[in-house]
């Protein structure tokens, strides 16, 4: 049994390959294969837990920072009555978060009419 010949891998010469065009397609050649194995290597090291599905991310993204500061969503102040007009907006504003906060205070501290039927029965019956 005779050895099948390896077919001749032919290259072209070191002069050809010496010049500016064939070096930078090796270049470009060299520099995305070192980014692919770059890449690899990131995805070889990124882990993930076994058995445990994807949960919703907790992060939150906003369109802007003003939330994020707690500023007033009106966006414009005054200060030493520059702007009236805007003094008065602004207190509006404060007014109405500050009656909102106070309805929400009411309904977590109240007693509804039921508890207090059924609170007043039971001291009655004692």
């Amino acid at each position: 049994m005779a050895a099948e010949p390896q077919p001749v891998k032919k290259s072209l010469s070191k002069n050809v390959m010496a010049m500016k065009f064939m070096k930078r397609k090796a270049e470009a050649d060299y520099r995305r294969q070192l980014e692919q194995e770059k890449q690899r290597a990131i995805e070889e090291s990124h882990w993930v837990l076994q058995g445990k599905e994807e949960r919703e991310s907790c992060i939150e993204f906003e369109a802007s920072y003003v939330n994020c500061e707690d500023l007033y969503q009106c966006g414009r102040m005054s200060f030493k009555k520059f702007n009236p007009a805007v003094e008065k907006l602004f207190k509006e504003m404060l007014a109405k978060e500050e009656e909102a906060k106070s309805q929400e205070w009411e309904s977590e501290e109240s007693v509804s009419d039921e508890e207090m039927t059924r609170r007043f029965v039971i001291q009655i019956s004692v």
